[in-house]
């Protein structure tokens, strides 16, 4: 484990703020919700996950059924250059879909989650 993704998980375990900011409004994962985690590893492993600036972002729509897509993003709000750990990544949007059902953006240790079910066309 990098140093920076024990300071994530760390970070996570003691702040109140690593609770999930769930949506209250918009589609629900319904039966699909195994398939959003699938794809949150998917994203995870297929993106670049070093970071160079304050803002930069990484952002992927994947289709759950032909009707339901999800929007997953991730996004360093801290200052200077940093890599997400893997794992931190996949447990991270996980936990989007496992504690929100219309899905939830959370802000931990500098680093915005989201995953989003959505209606509509990627």
């Amino acid at each position: 484990m990098k140093f920076s993704s024990v300071i994530l998980f760390v970070a996570a375990a003691v702040s109140p703020a690593a609770a999930s900011n769930c949506f209250t409004s918009g589609e629900t994962w319904g039966d699909k919700a195994a398939d959003a985690r699938t794809q949150a590893e998917a994203f995870c492993r297929e993106t670049n996950l070093n970071f160079s600036y304050n803002g930069e972002q990484r952002k992927s729509c994947r289709y759950l059924t032909n009707a339901l897509k999800v929007e997953f993003a991730i996004r360093w709000g801290g200052s200077g250059t940093r890599t997400l750990g893997l794992n931190d990544c996949i447990i991270r949007l996980k936990d989007e879909i496992n504690n929100c059902s219309r899905g939830g953006r959370t802000t931990t240790a500098d680093w915005e989650f989201t995953a989003d079910p959505n209606r509509g066309v990627c």
